[in-house]
């Protein structure tokens, strides 16, 4: 099963990352086990971001991670199709009044992924760059993993679990892992999989948390102890490397979302020519149903 992962949380501290990079699988040559959004090649921000995700390059290597392939028309380019439809939107609608001023969109996909190697998304980015993922996810058929906001306020989420993590972990740390741990991360891996297949085939999270019980926990649980068992050696990989491991918790709350509800929210003016002209497949894809996992972290596990 491979997963979305939005490139604003692609960090090493981050658990939306270490996990979508632990737990995506993928058994397809064209699909890499986590996908994100990536600069067109020679894109000022290209090599900035190259910088940037440094510490993931073998992940990048070895297939675990790639980017979303690029096209030239819009149509079939989700970053490039939303900012075309936000702007198209922005032009041609007027706010009703002067308290629901829509924000204005960056319409530059280049100065979006710009603003990633910055550290400072405006909030319409943010949005932009997580309902592109959310169409990819759509289009692709995978679920999304993606940091909880603690200041938006979520729906309560039909079902929990929580996994311990290597928060801090470099690409090789990962890949270290992903290896070394193949039996019971693989089952936590199908576990996942067979769930979210369910809520998909399903169009519903009902029995979630069932399924969760008997399947998923369990798999975890094992997982737990055989990663407790290589934690020193994973420490010793970090002094090596400089990492700034911090084993932690990360809680994993599953959701059922509508691809660009918020997307379509923030732009109120937004109908279905407007969609229609910007973007293609705007009416086939925003409002899909897409399942989201939104990881935070816990407690910190302590190992010396």
């Amino acid at each position: 099963m491979s997963i979305a992962l939005p490139p604003q949380d692609l960090t090493c501290a981050n658990p939306a990352a270490v996990a979508a990079l632990m737990l995506g699988d993928s058994s397809s040559d064209t699909c890499p086990s986590v996908v994100t959004l990536t600069p067109r090649v020679g894109h000022e921000s290209a090599h900035l971001l190259t910088k940037l995700w440094e510490w993931s390059t073998p992940l990048w290597q070895f297939g675990v991670l790639g980017g979303v392939p690029h096209s030239t028309e819009n149509d079939s380019d989700p970053l490039s199709a939303l900012t075309a439809a936000a702007a198209l939107i922005h032009e041609t609608n007027q706010p009703s009044s002067q308290q629901s001023t829509p924000i204005r969109p960056e319409t530059d996909v280049n100065n979006m992924m710009l603003e990633l190697t910055h550290d400072r998304l405006s909030p319409m980015t943010h949005l932009t760059l997580s309902t592109a993922m959310e169409i990819v996810a759509n289009q692709w058929n995978l679920p999304i993993i993606r940091s909880a906001h603690r200041s938006t306020k979520s729906p309560k989420p039909a079902a929990t679990c929580s996994i311990p993590m290597p928060i801090g972990a470099n690409g090789q740390m990962i890949l270290w892992l992903r290896n070394t741990l193949h039996d019971p991360l693989n089952a936590v891996q199908i576990a996942l999989g067979q769930i979210i297949q369910h809520i998909k085939a399903n169009h519903s999270m009902r029995h979630s948390h069932a399924a969760l019980e008997g399947t998923l926990k369990p798999a975890i649980n094992t997982y737990a102890t055989e990663i407790e068992s290589v934690m020193e050696q994973l420490h010793q990989m970090a002094r090596d490397t400089y990492a700034p491991l911090k084993p932690a918790e990360v809680i994993l709350d599953f959701h059922l979302i509508h691809a660009g509800k918020a997307f379509v929210s923030a732009h109120h003016h937004l109908n279905a020519m407007h969609s229609k002209t910007a973007y293609p497949q705007c009416e086939s894809v925003l409002a899909a149903p897409v399942v989201l996992i939104s990881a935070r972290q816990s407690a910190l596990r302590v190992n010396p």
